[in-house]
């Protein structure tokens, strides 16, 4: 007898965008520690390493020579240039780990999530919005990593990067002392879009 079952077999790739500070990172990465949580892509960087920085955990950290090269090889799925250093997504391990049926985070800039809604039009797509500007500086300053000049540009683009949230399909906004909460609203955006009709695949099998 042939039995028709529904299946989702393939990874869901979603794409996170947020002004820095706003605590996208420490989202994304509570997420994936969650038994059967996403995995969180690894970006290429020009960038140098920061205190606390680890090489291939926090970012694959390449020379511009190196990255150049590769962006001509069409090796990533999106790639940015941002406060003056690149930043990209390696398009084989994502490619591998979506058909092998595992989710995949990209925490990445408005600019690279524009290439991917132009490149992978299935991706779902997730804004981090912070409470207001003045909780956001206030969250910038308290790294202590960033001179007032460092600050200012940082407040100016995350002023443009706000103005980009509506492009997104969902914007969680992440309060003060509310990880918890966040966390659990990306993980149902992610639930969610899992049980889309037009991801869901019907397939046929005999069963005697």
């Amino acid at each position: 007898m042939l039995q028709r079952k529904y299946t989702d077999n393939r990874g869901l790739l979603v794409v996170v965008s947020g002004p820095a500070g706003v605590g996208k990172g420490s989202i994304c990465r509570e997420l994936a520690r969650t038994d059967g949580g996403p995995d969180v892509s690894i970006s290429e960087t020009t960038r140098p390493m920061r205190p606390g920085d680890e090489a291939d955990v926090t970012y694959y950290f390449v020379d511009r020579e190196k990255f150049e090269s590769r962006i001509s090889e069409d090796y990533y799925l999106e790639w940015a240039r941002v406060y003056d250093n690149y930043y990209g997504t390696p398009r084989a391990r994502i490619e591998e780990k979506l058909e092998a049926g595992t989710d995949v985070i990209l925490e990445i800039d408005p600019q690279g999530a524009e290439s991917i809604r132009k490149n992978f039009p299935s991706a779902v797509t997730v804004f981090i919005m912070p409470p207001s500007v003045t909780e956001l500086r206030a969250r910038i300053t308290g790294r202590g990593s960033e001179t007032e000049d460092q600050l200012v540009k940082r407040l100016s683009c995350a002023k443009d990067e706000i103005e980009q949230a509506p492009r997104y399909d969902y914007i969680i906004v992440n309060r003060e002392n509310s990880l918890g909460r966040s966390v659990s609203e990306l993980q149902a955006v992610i639930t969610a879009e899992h049980l889309r009709t037009s991801r869901i695949t019907a397939q046929d099998s005999r069963e005697d």
